[in-house]
């Protein structure tokens, strides 16, 4: 590499084929609440991409010393297992190593912007179900909403129908009813996601998971994405249809969670 041999000193299963998997959460003041459910996601996209997983434990006791030697306490964390072993494509990883990202947290609080995504997603791709590190797609679908003027996309899958935005999940709410796509539209199974929809008979609402279409969204009382790094945040817009902002609901909402959480 550059001119220098190198000999088992890169991952190249995961630089040649973004065979890996990855968490990003929020780190506040302690391990998030739910971390063992990060954990779960991270063991099964292992066991699909038939990359070794680390002891358990291993984990979050490289994540607590690498917090420690930051010194910061209100962090974007996060934990990548990435595979070595022969480079042949279609062979199985011989091991994992564990890389941790920190960074000092910014979250974005204003609603969010959004846009359609010009092309389609399989709602059939078994990756969908698992945080892949190859995050091309995601990747392609961010930077044409930004070319755009837009914080974030938002995919539809094969049948046109509401996949999720291409960080987060995607949760509307019309008439007391909390609705989001269901997972064989082609969506991952987003932590915070999870959470809410465990969560919501508490906070007094009904929860359908579906298959629907961008009308769904754009006739609903609000709109708003979800990830394990901002929790919540509202939708502004999508392509020019100007939604509803500051509603009642959704700040309870965002206040019961982040209780959960304890980010408040």
């Amino acid at each position: 590499m550059n001119g220098e041999r190198l000999q088992d000193a890169l991952p190249l299963r995961t630089l040649f084929y973004g065979e890996g998997v990855f968490e990003t959460f929020r780190f506040r003041s302690g391990m998030p609440v739910f971390f063992d459910w990060h954990i779960e996601r991270m063991r099964k996209g292992a066991e699909l991409l038939r990359i070794p997983l680390p002891e358990a434990s291993s984990i979050p006791d490289a994540v607590l010393s690498a917090v420690s030697e930051s010194g910061l306490s209100d962090l974007y964390v996060k934990v990548c297992l990435v595979s070595g072993g022969n480079s042949l494509f279609h062979e199985n990883a011989d091991n994992t190593s564990i890389i941790i990202v920190l960074k000092e947290l910014s979250v974005e609080t204003k609603p969010a912007r959004s846009s359609i995504c010009s092309f389609r997603r399989s709602s059939e791709s078994p990756l969908l179900r698992v945080k892949s590190l190859n995050y091309l797609e995601n990747i392609l679908a961010r930077r044409e909403a930004m070319d755009s003027g837009f914080d974030e996309a938002i995919f539809l899958n094969e049948h046109d129908e509401i996949a999720e935005g291409s960080a987060s999940n995607i949760f509307w709410v019309n008439h007391g009813t909390l609705f989001t796509p269901s997972l064989d539209c082609g969506v991952l199974p987003g932590i915070i996601r999870g959470v809410l929809i465990e969560q919501a008979s508490d906070m007094g609402l009904r929860v359908e998971e579906g298959r629907f279409m961008i009308t769904d969204l754009t006739q609903s009382d609000f709109v708003f994405f979800t990830n394990s790094i901002t929790g919540l945040r509202e939708i502004a817009e999508i392509d020019k249809t100007h939604m509803p902002v500051d509603n009642r609901l959704f700040a309870t909402i965002k206040e019961n969670l982040f209780d959960i959480l304890i980010w408040s």
